[in-house]
């Protein structure tokens, strides 16, 4: 699986860098197929036959545009322009400023004459909070759409491509919408249910969360930690967490499905049914887990490990870690070719993938074994530090190529400051889980807002400290892909083997490689080799 995703991943990157047809690659991948039908079983034939094939699947998602595009209206750097459209609420943001930050899913463009055209893409907005609206509720709306190429500032030569987040993620621009020309269209059919029900749930798990916290910026905070909520003062208050090099901490991912698993894999256990019963349960909680939080591709990811995981325990059969996480990837590739090349995909993957592959190898040359075991409350407390330490530097140095190379920064700081913040976003998170159940069965005095907002106050008043110490961010030149690639390629190396022990592994497998003939010769003669 690791291989064949890796092969999909190249697949992707030639139909980004080489300008071929897509139906010329599906071509090849149907021929390859053909070749190795017939004739047996052969390994590289098959990672042929998926690379060429995630050429043609990238090639038809990245270079090719659907006919009812709302780029084709728009086009990507013309001037603004009026619109009546009909959409759906994909994604609503907290209010702020009487307003949501809103995401719309465009379903047909409204013209003059009365005639409904159908329109693809997905725009950002802003509507009024009188509308009371939700997420899944369909809206016609009169405004004015900005295309991704007016967003960048002539004057600003460090703001992002957003012609380029246009064409691999699917942002197709800003449409500014007055409040009084929008209107909630009625909702029909099952699928309109479904995501109105959704949108109340989540609406529902936000006013949990956040009722009784008087400070904005932690209400914000916290609906980003807890439910993915980014409201529009988001970028303000992730910059020093994204400096000082801790915004992991921030992305919905797998610590933070964790939690819900965990508590769930602990009331299994008090059950008395730890088998095959953990891993039903454990669907179930991740179902109900992803139908509250924004699906990005960090949480996507470990929804799907953890869906895996729990199938492997209902079988009785033990999977490999690697296959879930290339698995994982695949999936996620298949509905977006593009998320390979944006840094939440990059980090999310090349994180965690180091981590399964160098934490116990780095953790042995560290401190001479496994680890003790957890005998006592101390020997306990000490592995789990020694772990979070191997882990931390690890996933610091598995970021830094990446980091730099989208962002031009390096964060010395990063491995401490998670330390020191991490138990502090476990507790915001487990109390942040608990006021939606208190709350929903009308107990939530049993815990007041002060025990989540003491907690991110103390978050948001250190990582600004810190981010005020110099050399707590140094910027840089932001390093070529390549370049990236190969300091990413270093780091698992070291993780894996350490820099001395992987020269010789190289050097070892470059000489087996080497003709018999010349091995001789080259001893024969005293040449070292």
């Amino acid at each position: 699986m690791v291989w064949c995703a890796l092969a999909f991943s190249l697949g992707i990157l030639c139909a980004e860098f080489m300008p071929v047809p897509w139906w010329i690659w599906i071509s090849a991948s149907t021929s390859c197929f053909t070749y190795q039908a017939i004739r047996g079983r052969i390994h590289v034939v098959w990672i042929v036959c998926v690379v060429l094939f995630g050429a043609g699947w990238g090639a038809l998602h990245l270079r090719m545009v659907s006919e009812h595009d709302v780029v084709l209206v728009s086009g990507t750097n013309a001037l603004e322009l009026l619109v009546r459209v009909q959409a759906r609420i994909h994604h609503l943001g907290p209010v702020e400023r009487d307003r949501h930050r809103t995401i719309l899913e465009l379903d047909h463009l409204m013209h003059p004459d009365g005639e409904v055209s159908p329109l693809e893409g997905r725009v950002s907005t802003h509507l009024d909070r009188r509308l009371n609206p939700l997420e899944g509720d369909r809206i016609e709306a009169i405004g004015w759409l900005d295309p991704p190429g007016r967003l960048i500032p002539s004057s600003s030569s460090g703001s992002p491509d957003w012609v380029r987040i246009a064409r691999l993620g699917g942002f197709r621009g800003r449409m500014t919408v007055p409040g009084n020309l929008v209107r909630i269209l009625p909702s029909h059919g099952r699928i309109d249910g479904l995501l109105r029900l959704r949108g109340r749930i989540r609406r529902h798990c936000a006013d949990c969360i956040t009722r009784g916290i008087v400070n904005r910026d932690a209400s914000s905070l916290v609906l980003a930690l807890t439910l993915g909520l980014q409201g529009s003062n988001w970028s303000r208050i992730a910059a020093p967490f994204r400096r000082i090099g801790i915004a992991h901490l921030l992305a919905i991912s797998g610590m933070h499905l964790g939690i819900v698993v965990g508590f769930t894999m602990l009331l299994a256990r008090s059950t008395g049914r730890p088998g095959r019963w953990s891993g039903f349960w454990m669907i179930v909680s991740t179902s109900m887990y992803m139908l509250v939080v924004t699906w990005r591709p960090p949480v996507v990811r470990a929804a799907v490990m953890v869906v895996l995981l729990s199938t492997g325990i209902m079988l009785a059969r033990r999977l490999q870690a690697t296959g879930m996480l290339a698995l994982s990837a695949i999936i996620i590739l298949v509905f977006n070719p593009g998320e390979l090349f944006l840094p939440g995909f990059q980090l999310s993957f090349g994180v965690v993938g180091s981590m399964i592959v160098g934490t116990a190898p780095l953790y042995r040359r560290w401190f001479g074994s496994d680890g003790p075991r957890a005998t006592s409350f101390r020997s306990g407390m000490s592995t789990m530090m020694k772990t979070t330490l191997v882990a931390s530097t690890l996933a610091w140095f598995a970021s830094i190529p990446i980091v730099s190379h989208h962002f031009g920064t390096i964060a010395p700081m990063s491995v401490p400051v998670t330390i020191l913040f991490l138990p502090l976003v476990i507790m915001v998170l487990i109390a942040g889980f608990a006021r939606i159940i208190l709350e929903t069965i009308g107990s939530g005095t049993l815990l007041p807002a002060v025990f989540l907002e003491l907690p991110l106050d103390v978050i948001i008043e250190s990582s600004s400290f810190i981010d005020s110490i110099p050399g707590s961010s140094i910027e840089i030149e932001p390093p070529s892909a390549m370049a990236a690639w190969m300091g990413f390629m270093l780091v698992m190396a070291w993780a894996k083997f350490g820099l001395r022990e992987s020269f010789w592994k190289c050097r070892w497998w470059l000489e087996s490689k080497r003709p018999a003939r010349l091995r001789r010769s080259s001893r024969g003669s005293g040449i070292s080799t």
